[in-house]
């Protein structure tokens, strides 16, 4: 095989190993890949970063499957012949990848590794030999079990949650590759992405694709016509009530799709977040569609706005739970200790911004998560010390049908991967409608 398709290996190996071995998530690791295992070909890069994904969405069959072939675990000094061991699992199994390749190329990976780990050549050549002839058996349990994907500590909390059905819903579209949603300027525009072979409408401003070429070469990108946005990311705006003239606050904005959907509508938008890097993607946008926004780069811990605000868009930081289809390393990043951390850090954030609020403003407090800490409890807390803060229900006007039954009985909204399963599904989102009384 050339030394090419080794690079390409390595890469996948190296960004892997960040993410499982040292917590790193995966937009920084591949940057960190690339740069170690240089890959001059779009096409190269997109195989490397597609493998990772792949393994981590569908890591824990993975892990189970290797596991059960392993007399004992491999010591933790060749830890790295167990993440080729893993992506060659995932060629076999998940990838179009020809059965001998995801072989050869794992166990020549490991004779050309590490001492510690070379005496597992052998071992991962059995295995996945054995993966290979069984491949039939693995993917019928793989397909009836789809929840084995999921770490068990979040396994397990979506079935309290969600029951054993929501559970496997959910996990079921988890595991395939999420379609590309766009945002729309104009029914114009709307109309015309459309015409794009496999493209349906997901909401009235929004535009579903399954597109594997570079973003850049959907019509209208150059003209600023569209942006990206999980169509469940969308609803926070559109649940706000803008005024065009209205001034709104946008925080935790980056990357900016929602700022993009104020700016629009035709608001005085602040944008902030305090990464000034991530920042850098909504100037680029604003820039591409032609709007305008003030971008202040703060954390919002310390920051106060010089005035109040008709309107303000609270997004969170949280454990992003809702976007695994799009995240798979947060699973194997996140735990519920750092669940309880960020719904201290929520309940900060919704105490500070909602006293930015004019008298009869209205704040919407969304997270992309679906863990009850980060959703209803924060906001159930809130309520129950902020006498002047009311719960007004969401307007189910404005939803598209297939989203009411998404509201509870409170007036909130929480979304799950599993509505619109049969078209890619979406984003796990929790909304809630805050009024500051007169």
């Amino acid at each position: 095989m050339s030394t090419q398709v080794f690079s390409v290996r390595h890469a996948a190996h190296y960004a892997l190993s960040l993410v499982l071995n040292d917590g790193i998530p995966l937009d920084v690791v591949f940057t960190r890949a690339f740069d170690k295992h240089p890959l001059s070909e779009r096409r190269d890069r997109a195989f490397a970063q597609n493998l990772v994904r792949t393994t981590l969405r569908n890591l824990g069959h993975v892990k189970k499957i290797v596991d059960a072939k392993l007399h004992r675990p491999i010591p933790h000094k060749a830890k790295h012949a167990e993440v080729w061991l893993w992506l060659g699992a995932t060629q076999i199994l998940f990838m179009d990848v020809p059965d001998h390749a995801a072989v050869d190329t794992s166990v020549e990976a490991i004779k050309n590794s590490k001492k510690e780990g070379r005496s597992f050549a052998g071992l991962t050549n059995a295995i996945l030999r054995a993966i290979t002839r069984e491949k039939q058996t693995h993917s019928s349990t793989i397909a009836k079990h789809p929840v084995n994907a999921l770490p068990g500590w979040l396994s397990k909390r979506w079935q309290v949650q969600f029951g054993s059905q929501g559970c496997e819903a959910i996990a079921r579209v988890l595991g395939s590759q999420p379609p590309l949603d766009l945002t729309v300027i104009c029914e114009k525009t709307r109309i015309k992405l459309l015409e794009l072979e496999g493209a349906i409408s997901v909401g009235p401003l929004n535009v579903r694709l399954i597109w594997k070429g570079p973003i850049e070469d959907i019509p209208g990108f150059s003209e600023g016509k569209w942006w990206v946005q999980d169509f469940a990311a969308s609803l926070p705006v559109t649940l706000l009530n803008i005024d065009p003239e209205h001034k709104v606050l946008d925080l935790c904005a980056a990357p900016g799709g929602k700022t993009l959907q104020m700016a629009a509508l035709g608001a005085k938008v602040i944008a902030v977040d305090k990464s000034s890097h991530r920042l850098e993607r909504l100037k680029e946008n604003l820039k591409r569609t032609g709007f305008k926004a003030e971008i202040i780069a703060e954390d919002l811990t310390t920051w106060e706005p010089a005035g109040s605000f008709e309107r303000i868009l609270l997004d969170a930081p949280c454990s992003g739970t809702g976007t695994i289809r799009r995240n798979p390393d947060i699973p194997w990043l996140k735990n519920e200790t750092s669940i309880k951390a960020l719904a201290e850090l929520q309940a900060m954030f919704l105490d500070r911004s909602f006293g930015w609020l004019i008298n009869g403003g209205i704040l919407i407090y969304c997270v992309c998560s679906m863990e009850p800490e980060e959703g209803p409890e924060v906001i159930q807390a809130f309520l129950k010390k902020t006498p002047t803060a009311t719960l007004s229900p969401i307007d189910m006007a404005v939803l598209p049908e297939a989203f009411r039954i998404a509201v509870s009985d409170r007036g909130t909204l929480m979304t799950t991967p599993a509505l619109l399963a049969k078209d890619g599904g979406i984003d796990g989102f929790f909304i809630a409608c805050l009024e500051k009384a007169v």
